[in-house]
This record gives C-alpha cells, structure tokens and sequence, in this order.
C-alpha cells in the first residue's frame, strides 16, 4: 500500500508481523526484526 508523506512534519509508517511457533510449547516473549524495504519518491 502508499503512503504520503508530508514534507518537514514527522511521519509513520505503521508495520504488522505475524508470527509463526518453531517448536513447543509456545511461551510469551520479546521478539526482534529486521525489514527491508523501499522508498520511491518523485
């Protein structure tokens, strides 16, 4: 999907994971991430 940007203001981008269980049981905790991925502009 696009999103606008609006110059000289802060801006978000708002980014969902979904997670998917390597071995059992599942237990609560933190998780970290690495995305890739690319600005076009005009």
């Amino acid at each position: 999907s696009w999103t606008t940007l609006t110059p000289g203001k802060p801006n978000t981008l708002n980014f969902y994971a979904r997670l998917m269980a390597t071995q059992v049981p599942v237990t609560a905790g933190h998780i970290n991430a690495t995305a890739t991925f690319t600005l076009e502009y005009q």
